[in-house]
């Protein structure tokens, strides 16, 4: 391989070659080819010559503390790869590094912003040109202590406003010291900048910006785009949050460590610095990967629990009881809070926690009820930061909530306005057929004492006071509300329809109530089309002997 320029990102092979693996990086030392490691990082995206490596000349820049508690930049040479390739070979001036909190964007884009700073004035851009100058803002209001598990304010961020971010970019090119930024509007700050971009060309790293938009704020993203492209310089702006962009080809996925090497060598650094022991190997391969999906900050907080812990065990499963709230809300209740109001998506989530197992888009809407198109429209706003996906044998798409995401959710459940309905729908869904309880067998004696009497809106009114979800919720109830309807001059169909759905919809099997139903149809002059269709849940059900069956053939 000939010696690359410094435009382009390390070199990794596309096909495994006998010991070298995919998408492994290797270099040469001395008379040995070694696997990049994550100390080689700046190696890597330097120009590799002798003269300078000894002789670092770094262009302007303005940076914080670095924000990671491991300071040793582990992996994610894909990400800076793919982050370099953008700054030299797209005209695009904006990109988006987006994932869960703590999977460690913030970290990505620091170390990026730093090969700039050590290597811009070698990276040509466009037409030649190079950097001048890399600034990193942040507007991170709050920040999880994994040591202990403690979420803290940071007061140190350098905006809370469109207005002073444009401030604080200004500010960070020290524009002149005697004009007065206080003093200036939206207008004269962008007319600061603009010409500023005519200065220099910049590569601004913004962190945190999603904490703008949550809030219901103005991010300025299409207006920062415009003077970006309209600029005779190189602008490129990227920045960090947790939902994917709009244009999600603007976006780069940080995800938890996928690399087992990467993964394991986080975990190594963590109880190093935390002066704790390392787990077994069975526990980080197993148990620790699976519940932690890698994502460093999580990682962090179990090392730091095992200080007060006998084993790792115990704290994985502390974790996920009771001490790991703070890092739980930490995680995901920005994203939690950002989501549509109407709260279709919290209820999809809450019935795939209280499922518990992979779950497709038809069993969703028998459970939650609010039609295949929100629920399609919820799923869209959870996947990725939210819920992962996999593919059955048959091909249907199932989604999946993980361990740590299921039970913040279920803590967030206790909350929502139907909370308990739904874990009551979720447990007759998986029941099937539930065993009446004793509040139904008095509902139904109420009942029935009503009809005998002649008294139908009396035994209607039954069904509409007020009773706990596990009772209202039940299929046995439904069905009994469903006859209510019925029993009324005129009858209701449209109500007493909509009960006997519900009851389908739960995986009810009763065959009288399916009786009911396609004689209520026949009566209300309803298609043979629709009839035939509930002779058909009984065909396609699962509990039905073979009387019944052929019963519902012949109708």
């Amino acid at each position: 391989m000939p010696k690359r320029t410094v435009n382009a990102p390390p070199v990794q092979l596309l096909t495994g070659i006998d010991k070298y693996e995919l998408r492994t990086i290797w270099l040469r030392q001395g008379h040995e080819v070694l696997e990049a490691e994550s100390k080689d990082v700046w190696f890597l995206f330097s120009p590799r010559t002798s003269e300078d490596i000894h002789k670092r000349e770094p262009i302007q820049n303005f940076f914080p503390p670095n924000p990671a508690l491991i300071r040793n930049f582990i992996g994610r040479i894909d990400d800076l790869s793919e982050l370099l390739n953008w700054v030299v070979e797209e005209d695009e001036p904006r990109k988006f590094l987006y994932g869960r909190g703590g999977s460690s964007k913030s970290t990505a884009a620091y170390e990026f912003s730093k090969i700039i700073r050590d290597n811009g004035r070698y990276i040509e851009i466009c037409d030649g040109k190079t950097f001048d100058r890399v600034v990193f803002l942040s507007e991170k209001e709050k920040s999880l202590r994994s040591s202990d598990e403690v979420i803290i304010n940071d007061i140190s961020n350098d905006f809370s406003t469109f207005d002073k971010l444009l401030n604080a970019m200004i500010e960070s090119f020290i524009y002149s010291d005697s004009l007065e930024l206080k003093s200036l509007n939206r207008k004269g700050l962008l007319d600061c900048l603009i010409k500023i971009f005519e200065y220099e060309s910049i590569l601004y790293l913004i962190d945190d910006i999603d904490t703008l938009s949550t809030k219901g704020l103005d991010a300025g993203f299409d207006t920062l785009y415009k003077i970006c492209l309209r600029s005779s310089n190189v602008i490129r702006l990227l920045y960090t949050q947790r939902h994917p962009p709009a244009a999600i080809e603007n976006g780069k996925e940080v995800t938890g460590f996928a690399n087992d090497k990467n993964y394991l060598e986080f975990i190594w650094n963590c109880c190093r610095l935390l002066k704790v022991d390392m787990p077994s190997n069975d526990i980080m391969r197993g148990r620790m990967r699976t519940d932690t999906e890698g994502i460093p900050l999580i990682l962090e907080t179990i090392v730091g629990l095992r200080k007060s812990c006998g084993d790792y065990n115990k704290v994985l499963d502390l974790f996920l009881e009771r001490k790991g709230s703070e890092s739980r809300k930490y995680l995901f209740e920005r994203g939690y809070q950002s989501l549509p109001k109407d709260n279709n998506a919290c209820n999809v989530m809450a019935a795939i926690a209280d499922l518990g197992k992979p779950v497709s888009n038809d069993d969703l809407a028998r459970i939650i009820q609010i039609g295949d198109s929100a629920i399609a429209d919820s799923i869209a706003s959870l996947v990725g930061f939210f819920l992962s996906t996999e593919i059955s044998a048959s091909g249907e798409t199932r989604y999946i909530l993980n361990t740590v995401t299921s039970q913040y959710v279920r803590e967030k459940n206790r909350h929502l306005k139907l909370g308990a309905k739904i874990s009551e729908r979720v447990k007759a869904f998986k029941a099937g057929a539930q065993k009446k309880s004793k509040e139904i067998y008095n509902l139904e004696r109420d009942f029935e004492k009503c009809i005998h009497c002649g008294e139908e809106q009396s035994a209607l009114n039954l069904f509409l006071a007020e009773y706990p979800a596990k009772a209202t919720e039940n299929p046995e109830f439904r069905k009994l509300k469903a006859e209510a309807y019925l029993a009324q001059y005129p009858p209701q169909y449209m109500e007493a329809r909509e009960e006997f759905q519900f009851c389908h919809n739960l995986g009810f099997e009763n065959a009288e109530l399916f009786r009911r139903w396609v004689r209520m149809e026949r009566d209300c002059g309803a298609s043979l089309a629709e009839q035939i269709r509930i002779c058909d849940f009984v065909l396609d059900g699962k509990s039905y002997a073979d009387p019944i069956r052929n019963e519902f053939l012949s109708r």
